[in-house]
């Protein structure tokens, strides 16, 4: 069975490079899955600060911790993620996300560094983090247990060797899940832009693998024949057959074109925070990935109902920009972010940290966080 291959080179950390791997077309995303850089983190933080005094000392912290996952994020090297046809076509047929969270691709050797490095930062902040970080640090100089398997372990295996290692350095689960998590979560962020590409052009903005075909690469094309595998193929650059350059539309793929569910189009894990755009579209934010897809402004963006008289929310006069939805339907409750209202660069993460009093007012209302239940969909 072939592969459709998203590209046959590896990903490197540059986004610009990831969509040169696409095409020699200048195809870029739009604002609202665009890579924000380093400058942008330190302008969102700047104001943050002056904006939400009472956050500063977490702003500071997760601003070198968020700035040391964006120089990580530049130096990756990661295999491209590989979907057979049958299986896109299955997925597409079925509203299914593209790929499970276990089968993003790691670079296990700048997750280690990164590891590393935010557990230095750690040191010294609160006793809880700086003994946990502490106690990393000296496991994996000591060779108590080796990164790789941790990460692989937090990905794929059910955690049972991160839960084991967490007993073997002395460290809570939940504390080990964080340093952990946020070391790969560069990768999966990545490896959620690279498969952006194999979603249509919707409302979303993103665009899909589409290339102008060049009838000397293809073998032959039957509109007709269903069997695609065989219809159509094409040389990549190792000789493999594939489907490398061959647009999902030729294949007959529409792959989420109207993608209004309360998981994620890339990975099928549930929203961490949504956000109006300045066209005033809502979209919501992936709490693994990142990704952001496009959802319906009524009603619950998590379980989908709609009836009125369930769904409520509430702001404070003072934070315009901030929003929290709430369903009596599902009892959870959602963050909103209106960037209209907005006068500083837009980062999910800094602004999900820094409303950490909406979290309280919501669950002093009853209502539970979609981040104590981020998990795929059954």
């Amino acid at each position: 069975m072939s592969a459709l291959y998203f590209t046959g080179r590896k990903i490197n950390g540059d986004l610009m490079a990831i969509d040169r791997c696409i095409t020699s077309e200048d195809r870029r995303l739009t604002s609202e899955n665009r890579a924000i850089t380093s400058e942008q983190i330190k302008n969102s933080a700047s104001k943050l600060r002056q904006a939400r005094p009472a956050y500063e000392e977490l702003i500071d912290f997760y601003e070198e911790f968020f700035l040391a996952q964006e120089e990580s994020r530049q130096r990756l090297d990661i295999d491209p993620i590989e979907i057979e046809l049958d299986k896109l076509k299955l997925k597409s047929d079925n509203g299914m996300p593209l790929i499970d969270s276990s089968h993003f691709k790691i670079d296990m050797e700048q997750a280690e560094i990164l590891l590393k490095k935010i557990c230095t930062l750690a040191l010294n902040k609160t006793q809880k983090l700086s003994s946990a970080a502490k106690k990393i640090l000296q496991g994996l100089s000591e060779n108590r247990f080796k990164s790789e398997d941790i990460f692989n372990s937090l990905l794929k295996d059910g955690r049972t060797i991160l839960k084991e290692t967490s007993k073997i350095i002395d460290v809570s689960e939940e504390e080990l899940i964080f340093f952990a998590f946020w070391a790969i979560a560069p990768a999966i962020r990545s490896g959620a832009q690279q498969l952006e590409f194999y979603l249509s052009k919707d409302k979303s903005g993103v665009k899909r693998p589409d290339v102008e075909m060049n009838t000397s690469d293809l073998e032959s094309v039957d509109m007709e024949n269903s069997d695609l595998e065989s219809s159509v193929q094409r040389k990549n650059v190792e000789g493999e057959d594939t489907l490398a350059g061959i647009g999902l539309n030729v294949a007959g793929i529409d792959l989420h074109s109207d993608w209004k569910k309360g998981y994620c189009p890339i990975c099928g894990n549930l929203p961490q925070m949504a956000f109006l755009n300045q066209d005033g579209a809502k979209y919501l934010i992936c709490g693994f990935c990142q990704h952001q897809w496009k959802t319906s402004r009524m009603g619950c963006a998590l379980c989908q109902n709609k009836e009125k008289e369930k769904q409520h929310y509430f702001y404070n006069e003072e934070e315009r920009e901030y929003r929290v939805d709430l369903c009596d339907s599902c009892g959870k409750y959602i963050k909103l972010i209106d960037l209209r209202e907005l006068t500083r660069d837009f980062y999910p993460q800094l602004e999900l940290l820094c409303t950490l009093h909406l979290d309280i007012q919501a669950t002093e209302q009853g209502y539970a966080s979609v981040l104590q239940t981020i998990s795929k969909p059954t």
